[in-house]
């Protein structure tokens, strides 16, 4: 539950501002007005959506890549900017890469699932053994059973022996007697 409530919202979040840093990034590069697309016009922005979930590519034509730098022919100036964004630090992310960024979200991921898993499996054994403790207290043994049944039963077959003697010593007694 931790995990549902705590852990991955939080994450969920941290997602979210990746997913934003980047695209906030890369639109800022494609839409800068030194960059210029096929048609010499200022690029548009690429990426539209304010979560992770919602990021969605909003260009639809290839010849709106601002890839120029100056708008002469062959300048890939604005296409290796674009290129480049991919190792400048990013403020919004604690001045790290968009990889380190990812690095440290995913270890951070993998760091709750194991510390969820060991936690799931402590309590599977503390259930196993409160399970046990109570058919200790209060399960039946079959081989405690036996072994008390057979008790009983020779009790029973002494009783009924003890029983049959007394009764002949009782018929001899009168038959003397009489």
């Amino acid at each position: 539950m931790e995990m549902r409530d705590d852990v991955l919202p939080a994450r969920m979040e941290e997602i979210d501002g990746l997913a934003n840093s980047f695209a906030a990034a890369v639109n800022a590069v494609q839409t800068a007005p030194s960059g210029s697309d096929l048609d010499g016009a200022t690029g548009a922005p690429l990426f539209a959506g304010g979560s992770a979930a919602a990021l969605e590519v909003v260009m639809t034509d290839p010849r709106g890549l601002a890839a120029s730098g100056s708008g002469l022919p062959g300048d890939n100036a604005n296409a290796l900017a674009l290129a480049a964004v991919q190792g400048e630090a990013q403020s919004a992310l604690g001045d790290q890469t968009f990889a380190e960024a990812f690095g440290t979200l995913h270890a951070r991921v993998g760091d709750a699932a194991r510390r969820a898993q060991s936690a799931t499996v402590i309590q599977e054994r503390l259930g196993d053994a409160l399970l046990a403790q109570r058919d200790a207290v209060s399960g039946v043994s079959l081989e405690e059973e036996m072994t008390n049944l057979l008790r009983f039963q020779r009790g029973f077959q002494a009783a009924a022996r003890l029983i049959d003697v007394s009764n002949r010593l009782l018929d001899d007694l009168l038959g003397i007697v009489r």
